[in-house]
């Protein structure tokens, strides 16, 4: 809340950096400062960048022995990983309406994820795996299979 006073000093042409900005009610919160503060110590006594190593590198495998045409190129680090839908060999980008599909069965599946589907236009084929830092193996086994899966699935689609 501010005054018509105060609020006419931020108000300013469209082209000029005088803008009145609101103040979020969760940007800087103490809770949230503390919320963040017990994440990292969860972090830091229980290692979790070594699990994050270890079974996205196990994950990483698993994705690469896919064996489908419509992959592109498998990239990540850790437990974010990026997997690049083609629609052939020349890697075109999988078309929008597959890109929901998939993901689609694969959260019918138990397998959320997401997909760059802001940044460049034409191009939200990378589907995107940010499992939990305390991902198991037995859980990247089945994140790997409902993938295989949902794109094989794709395969008896026709393109």
């Amino acid at each position: 809340m501010a005054s018509e006073e105060i609020f006419e000093a931020f108000y300013g042409d469209p082209e000029s950096d005088a803008k009145f900005t609101q103040v979020s009610t969760f940007g800087g919160h103490p809770s949230c400062c503390a919320a963040g503060l017990a994440n990292l110590d969860i972090l830091t006594r229980e290692r979790l960048w070594e699990n994050s190593a270890s079974t996205g590198a196990y994950l990483l495998e698993k994705l690469r022995a896919i064996g489908s045409r419509w992959i592109g190129e498998i990239r990540g680090r850790g437990l974010l990983i990026g997997l690049e839908l083609v629609a052939d060999a020349n890697k075109t980008p999988l078309p929008e309406s597959r890109m929901v599909q998939l993901l689609r069965a694969m959260r019918e599946a138990g397998v959320l994820a997401g997909r760059n589907n802001d940044t460049v236009p034409g191009y939200g084929n990378v589907l995107i795996l940010s499992p939990p830092l305390i991902l198991r193996r037995e859980q990247a086994d089945t994140i790997a299979s409902v993938i295989e899966d949902a794109l094989a699935n794709s395969e008896r689609v026709r393109m």
